[in-house]
């Protein structure tokens, strides 16, 4: 084994512990409001420009943001999922980051308009530069500039974890926009384990994401816990059919 991989190890059950500490004393280390979300991620993009950052995802070693396929597995169930819908002719990717993972899904939907919004706008300009063919767009989850009913798919891709403060308007304001349905590729904390449910604390994650689905007019035909990604921040899957009134 690597020394990069010890030192991942280290990292994350360093990490752990730091994490029931907190729990234990009722100490939050962040405030996760729309303002932190794009302030941080500003600001990451910055870093990430200057210097290469590793990181692991199933057990590889990575580099950042740089690979564009680094999630393929997670893009093909997105990609699946899309599909099932049947007769999708537009897909929202919301909290897009760069727009790292709409060329894929592009080349195999060929047929299929896809756009994103993010709320950074370096991430969004770092992104034109990069996919000069995809249209992206600033803006937050909760006031998205589309017309009503004038996208068929909306998904997300651990964004929503970042607004616990805005989710009720945010599934409201899918439902507004979309016309048949939603995809939601987050790491829900009613599907965590006790890892899991100590990170989402400390980090002030989302938390009852199927409760605001439901009751902002949307059935859940699936929701399940993939298993993707790191032991503490687990991905699981939320599908969502518009209900017609």
């Amino acid at each position: 084994m690597s020394m990069i991989i010890y030192l991942e190890l280290f990292k994350k059950y360093f990490k752990l512990f730091y994490f029931c500490f907190l729990k234990k004393t009722g100490i939050k280390k962040i405030v996760r409001t729309t303002e932190y979300s794009k302030n941080y991620y500003n600001k990451a993009v910055a870093i990430e420009q200057r210097e290469k950052k590793w990181l692991m995802y199933n057990g590889k070693k990575l580099v950042f943001d740089y690979a564009i396929d680094i999630f393929e597995g997670d893009n093909n169930i997105i990609k699946e999922e899309i599909e099932k819908f049947g007769n999708v002719k537009t897909v929202l990717d919301v909290g897009c980051g760069t727009g790292r993972r709409i060329p894929y899904l592009k080349k195999k939907l060929s047929n299929i308009s896809f756009q994103g919004v993010d709320v950074s706008k370096t991430r969004i300009e770092r992104g034109k530069k990069k996919f000069n063919n995809i249209k992206l767009f600033v803006s937050p989850a909760d006031k998205l500039p589309f017309k009503d009913n004038s996208i068929d798919i909306i998904y997300t891709h651990h964004s929503l974890e970042q607004m616990p403060y805005t989710i009720e308007k945010v599934i409201k304001e899918f439902n507004r926009v979309c016309k048949k349905g939603i995809i939601i590729f987050e790491p829900f904390y009613e599907l965590q384990n006790k890892a899991g449910k100590m990170h989402n604390y400390v980090n002030d994650y989302v938390r009852n994401i199927p409760k605001h689905v439901v009751s902002n007019g949307f059935q859940i035909t699936k929701f399940v816990n993939l298993n993707r990604g790191s032991y503490s921040n687990q991905s699981g899957l939320l599908i969502g059919k518009k209900v017609k009134k």
